[in-house]
Formats: C-alpha cells, sequence, structure tokens
C-alpha cells in the first residue's frame, strides 16, 4: 500500500517523495486512566480540527500526515 498525505492539497506519496515521514492520528488512550483518555481524545480531535476535513465516513486508522506539515525543531 503507497502512504499518501491525507491534507488536503497536498500530492506527496511515499513511494515518490524520498525524505519524508508519514505519521497516523494520534490514538486514544483508554487503558492508562480517565485523564490520559481525555487528553489523547482531545489531541486527536485538534488534529482532525486542523485538517479542516469532513473525516465522518473514512478510516482513519489509514489516515496518514506527511512530514512537511509539521514544524521542525532543528
Amino acid at each position: 500500500m503507497v502512504l499518501k498525505c491525507g491534507v488536503y492539497g497536498c500530492s506527496n506519496k511515499a513511494d515518490r517523495e524520498e525524505g519524508l515521514q508519514y505519521f497516523r492520528l494520534p490514538a486514544i488512550i483508554t487503558n492508562q486512566g480517565s485523564l490520559a483518555e481525555k487528553l489523547s481524545t482531545e489531541r486527536r480531535h485538534q488534529w482532525l480540527v486542523k485538517l479542516n476535513q469532513n473525516f465522518a465516513d473514512k478510516n482513519l486508522g489509514n489516515l496518514r500526515i506527511c512530514s512537511e506539515h509539521f514544524v521542525t525543531g532543528m
């Protein structure tokens, strides 16, 4: 399966773009207490808000975001 970026308007694909990394949405942590679940749910929600798309009928487990959309600390 070829990874492709899920950001609207981005055409990056792992098979033709070298040097990029692809990241999944943060998982919702359900086995480390209610605070961890609340924080991870909010983190995931913020990612989806920033993507500004309707993912209602999509499998979010397959969604990837390429590293071009992240600020580097280097």
